[in-house]
Parts: C-alpha cells; sequence; structure tokens
C-alpha cells in the first residue's frame, strides 16, 4: 500500500513535470512570470515582490542558469520546470523523512484539484504557501511520535516556527491554512492543554497583526489584509461575490473532486461518530469560503480567481488524506483509484487550459510579425486597438513581447507595451530618448535600458513608435461598411436635414443630440469575425464645444448589454476649434462575437451644438492577428 502512494505521487510529478516543460513558454512569458524572469535576467538576483521572501528557493536554479550565461530558451525551460522540481524536493522530504507518504500526496494534488489555469501562474507566492503548510501539516504529525522530553520539544517548536514562517513570507493567506493545520493537529492529537501549540497559534496570530500595521497600504500585502479586514462588513455582498460564482459555475468541473472529497470526508467522519472533527472541518470550509466571497467579490480572470480559492484544496484534502484513504486496507484500491482520477481529471484540464495561453502567445507573436514590416524595434500600441479575447493580461505585453522576439536571436529582440485605456504616461519620460524602456504601467522606468544583458535583449538606440490601426489591421481601407457623404438633400434624421454651403459641399446640419449612423447584426456585415472597427467623420461646429463633450462612439450590443464600447472622448483628450473642418475618428477591436449581436456607430452631441457634419465612414478589419 505505501508503496503505491509513492508511487502515485511520482507519477504525478513526472506527468506535470513533462507538462511543465512542454508548455515551458506559456508558462514563463505571461504577466508576473514573464516580469520576474527578465527582472532576474536584468538584475542578477532574486525577483522578490511585496518582502514575500519564501519565493526565494524556486528561483535558484533559474539563477544558476543565468549566470552561467546559458541561452535564454534554456533560461525559461527552467525557470518553467524548477518550481516543479522544487515542490519535487519537499514531497520526498514529507515522503522519505517524515515517512508521512499519505499527506505528501497533497503537494501534487493542490496543483491537480481545483486548478487548471493557475497552473501556468507559476510566480504566485500562494504556490509555494499552500506547500510549506502541508509540509507543517507533514511536520507536526512526524514529530507527534517524539518522546516528550524538553530537548524534543524545543525542537519542534523551533522548527514549526521556521515553516510557519516560510509559509507566512511567502503569502498571506498562509494564514488561513496553518491556523486550520494546527487546529486539525490539536484535535487530532488531543493536545487540549499543550502549551507549545498555543504559542504556535499565538506566534502566527502575531505575525499576521505585525503585518498589517507595519506594511504601507499601498504595497500588496497591505491591501490584501486591509481587504481581509474591511470583508467583515460586507458580508451582505456574499450572495453576489464574484469567488462563489465562479465556485459553483465550475463545481462540475475545476471543482468537482473537490466536491466530492468535501462530500466523502463529511460521510466518513459521520459513519465513524467522530463529529468534533466533523464539525472543525466543515466550519472552517465554509469560514474560509465566507472570507474568500467577502474579501474577493469582483470578477477577476480565472487563474486568479483559482489562486484566491486555492487554500480550498488544502482544507478539503488533508483531513481526507490523514484520515480516509489510508486509515486501513478495506476498500483500499477504490480509494486509490479515486485518487488516480482525480490525477487524470486535474491534468487533463490543465491540458485543455494551455490551448488558451498558447493562442495568446501566437497574438504577441503575431503583432510582433506585424512590426517587422515597421522601422523600428520599440512600439506602443493602445490597448483599445487589440483583441481583448486574446490578450486578457496586457500590462506586461511590453516584457513579454521583449522575451518572446528575443529567444533565437538577440538581435531580432523587439518590445511592443501597451498603453492603457484612460491612462497616460508620466511626461517626464522621454519616448525620443533611445535610452528609454517602458516596462510595465505601474512602473514603466523599472528597468534602466543600460542593465540589460546584451547577451539576451538587444535593442540598439531606436525610439518608440505608436502604433495605429492601420498598422496593425492592413485591410481596412478595403473593408467598408457604412459611408455617408450626405449628398441625398431629402435625407433627415431627428429633425435635422442635409444642406448645401456656399461652395456647393453638401452636410449634414447637426443640432440634436444623435446623429445618424450605421446599425446592423454583425452577422450581415461580414461572414467573419470582424476584428477591429475605425469610424470617422468631418466636423464643422457652428459655436464653441466644450472639450471632449463631442464624441464618435462604437457600441457592440447583445441585447441590452453592452459588450464593447469606445468613445473618442475616452481615447484621448481633445478640443475642437469653432468654424473649422476637423476629422474625428475612434477605433476599437470587438470581443466575443456570437449571432445577433449588434454593432452602432454615431455621433453624440450631448450639448445639442449645432454644427456641420460630412464624411461618415466606418471600416472593418478581418485580419485574424
Amino acid at each position: 500500500m505505501l508503496q503505491n502512494n509513492k508511487l502515485l505521487g511520482h507519477l504525478a510529478f513526472l506527468v506535470m513535470f513533462i507538462l511543465a516543460a512542454i508548455f515551458y513558454l506559456e508558462r514563463a512569458i505571461f504577466a508576473d512570470n514573464a516580469l520576474a524572469i527578465f527582472m532576474m535576467i536584468c538584475n542578477k538576483v532574486f525577483a522578490i515582490s511585496s518582502n514575500r521572501f519564501g519565493s526565494v528557493l524556486p528561483q535558484v536554479l533559474p539563477i544558476l542558469a543565468i549566470r552561467l550565461h546559458m541561452p535564454l530558451r534554456i533560461v525559461l525551460l527552467v525557470f518553467s520546470v524548477s518550481y516543479i522540481l522544487f515542490f519535487y524536493v519537499i514531497y520526498l522530504v514529507i515522503t522519505y523523512w517524515f515517512r508521512k507518504d499519505s499527506i505528501a500526496l497533497a503537494v501534487p494534488l493542490i496543483f491537480l484539484v481545483g486548478i487548471r489555469y493557475s497552473f501556468f501562474w507559476i510566480y504566485s507566492e500562494a504556490h509555494e504557501a499552500m506547500v510549506y503548510s502541508v509540509l507543517l501539516c507533514a511536520f507536526l504529525f512526524f514529530s507527534a511520535s517524539w518522546k516528550p522530553r524538553t530537548g524534543n520539544t524545543v525542537i519542534k517548536v523551533l522548527s514549526a516556527t521556521l515553516i510557519m514562517a516560510l509559509c507566512f513570507f511567502s503569502h498571506p493567506v498562509a494564514l488561513f491554512t496553518v491556523l486550520f493545520i494546527l487546529g486539525f493537529f490539536m484535535i487530532d492529537q488531543k493536545l487540549w492543554k499543550s502549551a507549545w501549540m498555543f504559542f504556535l497559534i499565538i506566534l502566527i496570530s502575531i505575525l499576521a497583526m505585525v503585518k498589517v500595521w507595519v506594511i504601507p497600504v499601498s504595497e500588496n500585502e497591505g491591501q490584501w489584509f486591509r481587504e481581509f479586514l474591511g470583508s467583515i462588513l460586507k458580508i451582505k455582498e456574499i450572495p453576489s461575490s464574484e469567488s462563489i460564482r465562479f465556485l459553483f459555475k465550475h463545481s462540475y468541473s475545476i471543482y468537482l473532486f473537490t466536491s466530492l472529497t468535501f462530500l466523502i470526508t463529511v460521510i466518513f467522519y459521520l459513519v465513524n461518530r467522530q463529529y468534533l472533527k466533523m464539525t472543525y472541518y466543515i466550519v472552517s470550509t465554509v469560514l474560509f469560503l465566507l472570507i474568500i466571497a467577502s474579501t474577493f467579490r469582483i470578477w477577476f480572470l480565472p487563474f486568479l480567481t483559482e489562486k484566491n480559492l486555492m487554500p480550498l484544496n488544502l482544507f478539503v484534502l488533508l483531513p481526507f488524506l490523514n484520515d480516509v484513504v489510508f486509515r486501513s486496507r478495506k476498500w483500499i484500491v477504490g480509494r486509490q483509484l479515486f485518487i488516480m482520477a482525480a490525477f487524470v481529471f486535474g491534468l487533463a484540464g490543465i491540458v485543455l487550459a494551455a490551448g488558451s495561453y498558447t493562442k495568446r502567445l501566437n497574438y504577441i507573436h503575431s503583432i510582433l510579425h506585424q512590426t517587422q514590416k515597421l522601422p523600428g524595434n520599440k512600439f506602443i500600441v493602445p490597448e483599445r486597438i487589440l483583441d481583448r479575447r486574446r490578450t486578457n493580461v496586457f500590462w506586461a505585453i511590453g516584457v513579454e513581447s521583449l522575451l518572446l522576439s528575443s529567444l533565437d536571436n538577440t538581435d531580432s529582440a523587439r518590445t511592443t507595451y501597451v498603453s492603457a485605456n484612460k491612462v497616460t504616461l508620466n511626461p517626464s519620460i522621454s519616448l525620443q530618448d533611445p535610452n528609454t524602456f517602458l516596462c510595465v504601467p505601474f512602473n514603466p522606468l523599472m528597468i534602466d535600458m543600460q542593465k540589460m544583458d546584451k547577451r539576451y535583449f538587444s535593442l540598439g538606440s531606436g525610439v518608440y513608435r505608436e502604433l495605429r490601426a492601420e498598422d496593425l489591421y492592413n485591410d481596412l481601407d478595403s473593408n467598408i461598411w457604412y459611408r455617408n457623404t450626405f449628398d441625398d438633400l431629402n435625407y433627415t434624421n431627428r429633425g435635422d436635414s442635409c444642406k448645401t454651403d456656399d461652395d456647393g459641399n453638401r452636410y449634414f446640419l447637426l443640432t440634436s443630440d444623435f446623429s445618424p449612423g450605421p446599425t446592423s447584426d454583425l452577422t450581415r456585415i461580414s461572414k467573419g469575425d470582424i476584428t477591429f472597427v475605425f469610424a470617422s467623420a468631418r466636423i464643422f461646429p457652428m459655436e464653441h464645444i466644450t472639450p471632449n463633450k463631442l464624441n464618435v462612439v462604437i457600441s457592440h450590443e447583445r441585447g441590452q448589454k453592452v459588450i464593447d464600447y469606445y468613445m473618442l472622448f475616452v481615447e484621448q483628450d481633445y478640443s475642437l476649434k469653432p468654424f473649422e473642418w476637423q476629422t474625428i475618428n475612434v477605433g476599437g477591436a470587438l470581443s466575443d462575437q456570437r449571432v445577433n449581436d449588434q454593432l452602432k456607430v454615431y455621433i453624440w452631441n450631448p450639448e445639442r451644438k449645432k454644427m456641420k457634419m460630412d464624411d461618415m465612414v466606418v471600416r472593418f478589419s478581418l485580419v485574424k492577428l
């Protein structure tokens, strides 16, 4: 039986290692992961954020590969597999040193049960916190057999404190997992009067309080703790919490085995009359869910929500593995088949999720391919002209594009920084300075180009160039959906009509709040997916217009729901001069297109100012980047 347990663990890690090697680019060139390895390459030191020092250990091998000047592909491969290798080392310690092979299975299981998209978020310190928590649980049960001597107690307390520090200084969510494990161990071993157990509980509580009061609110940890403390006041919002909706939505897919494991464990405790454990198990799990639901109420991308719910897997798995699965030989084959089914189901989910990350990389690569037709190798692209279905997380594309373009040749290095909607760069940043490198929106000048290792990245001395829609979608001019030159003098709209000026030019006189414009089902415009829409019109204001109060609008709608909405004043700050012809325009990428979706384009004139309007044109692109 024990050998089978160990074999299951080894096989699980072998398959995870293979997946980490196959999808090393999908794992390494993604959001925080890409920024972390980029910082390691540039600074030649560990990438530590928010004082989470527990994340250092898995970074030893990538740092070694960088200092040995291995090729970029090898560095990224090592970065991807190093975390799996580190977790495997923890698994070996628990299995062969602590001899708790049943608990050890929790290490691979927490990355396979209730996890799919987060498998590709390797730089999440929550992963290390979960593994260290399993290590703490295994150590406590391992040390329970030690003789009650003062020396043994001291070693036990010091060792547990060290592991708890690793947990807590990896990610603050470890506060919940550590408290759960300490309580579960006390109940299992009946340590109601154990001073050293209460010391550990008080210690982790003090660490949490110190972090709450010491860490600035501007940092991730400070925000996390304040959200947690504020969640007490948000109990009424739990039914509408996006975290709960995500959990229930995926209860038959991502969280299928989490639900089954929880149900089986509760039934086991009930049948065996272990009412105290059952109560603790249910109350702890429900209480954690309530905290997460009230803390993370808004919608997050799947990989983030999975991370937030990750401790739930540990709450469910540890009692199941310790008490249910391997306590007796009765039905042992069936129990092990259940574990194997959980492994296979989780691995299949990861492979399915990999497709979205591969498509994302291909999309970034296609943008790089388009920029190869243009001079220079440093670009800024507005967020609104990108396909958000495939970018999802865009803040690190500047770094991701640099890594992707430099894989095989440092001289082919290119970077495409995404400028977010409603966010402008600090005016002090010179885009004409060849030494400027835009890293990430929250700290654009995080890395000085002089620090870049030329053995990995060679951007030269170029300056930044802003990409236009026409640069990425070169078929805009050939796909015109709507054109109105307002030559028909009989044309009217909302009481407004066409006129002729002294030069014989015909135009539309706009005085109402909405101009004429096209409205149609997307399927009637084109049989293929429309990736980008661009609208323009010429305007001649006949009186002063308040800056940003006249807007070209593109609205992609599904019934009463607006899917995409682009408006001129959101995209740029501008003012119109009276009594001059000027062109105004707006463009944006369309997402999640379905049958019967409608596209509307019009000029919004909320002040109802008088103006001439002419040459309204709407173009679209079918180019799949």
